[in-house]
């Protein structure tokens, strides 16, 4: 049964790295719960997060392929608006970038026995669920369009949050944009950007440790990293764009109710 259990995780990722429920607390409650990939759950995670890196990369691949050919024309010395903009923006994503990313290293060696916790887990659902709830009752309504050093910074200090089992990345990296002032479609832009530097530099950092992973079939995930790339793109071009902040108290009951169960499943009362 273990290629089935590796189909409905891939599918789980590329459905929930969108949506801002958790695809990490998704992986390690589904795990917890069949028992699959004991003590390299998050090493799993992270490679399945590589298959939503890869269909992130081609979601957005134009948009890539524009801010490479302004960096080239930036050294050549050219200096447009266009240029300017794309050069501004990519400073407000390495600057967003740092803060996950300097947490992340620090927490590499504990990441598998933090993924392993549910109760870790049914936490992060209730803290995704209270944050979203929050944004969508205090979100300005009347937001801007033009990123800025305020709202890469509450981007890159939500994404801190997001390390951990059961918070959204994506929702924490939203809802920190958003509450800076930040328009939605720009939050969600910068969102899914912001997590293709964390996303690569995770499974960077993890090709190490696959040596050493014998419980986990090498073909199996393989195979669950292609099939979680093609769910995730799926997924971007049915929900991304639809997604709305009036959506979020709906995300919220799901989540206060999967995070229920799962500290039920860890034992406590």
């Amino acid at each position: 049964m273990d290629w089935l259990h590796y189909i409905l995780l891939a599918i789980l990722q590329g459905i929930a790295e969108i949506l801002p429920i958790s695809s990490s607390g998704h992986l390690a409650l589904y795990q917890a719960i069949f028992n699959i990939n004991e003590g390299y759950e998050g090493t799993f995670s992270i490679f399945l997060h590589g298959g939503s890196l890869l269909a992130l990369l081609v979601y957005f691949s134009p948009s890539l392929w524009r801010l490479l050919q302004s960096v080239v024309m930036y050294v050549q010395g050219k200096r447009t608006t266009a240029i300017v903009e794309d050069m501004r923006f990519i400073g407000y994503l390495m600057l967003a970038s740092l803060p996950a990313g300097i947490v992340g290293v620090f927490l590499s060696d504990t990441i598998d026995t933090i993924f392993s916790s549910l109760i870790f887990v049914g936490v992060g659902f209730l803290i995704t669920a209270g944050l979203l709830f929050f944004v969508y009752r205090v979100s300005n309504r009347r937001q801007n369009d033009t990123h800025s050093l305020k709202s890469a910074l509450g981007a890159g200090f939500a994404q801190v949050l997001g390390i951990f089992p059961g918070i959204s990345r994506s929702g924490s990296t939203i809802s920190g944009a958003l509450l800076t002032g930040l328009s939605l479609n720009k939050a969600k832009e910068f969102s899914f950007f912001m997590f293709l530097p964390i996303s690569a530099g995770s499974f960077i950092l993890s090709l190490d440790r696959l040596q050493n992973v014998d419980t986990i079939n090498g073909t199996l995930m393989f195979v669950a990293v292609l099939i979680t790339f093609g769910v995730t793109w799926i997924t971007l071009h049915l929900v991304l764009k639809r997604l709305k902040v009036t959506h979020f108290p709906y995300f919220s009951i799901y989540l206060v109710v999967i995070g229920i169960i799962t500290l039920i499943l860890a034992g406590l009362p």
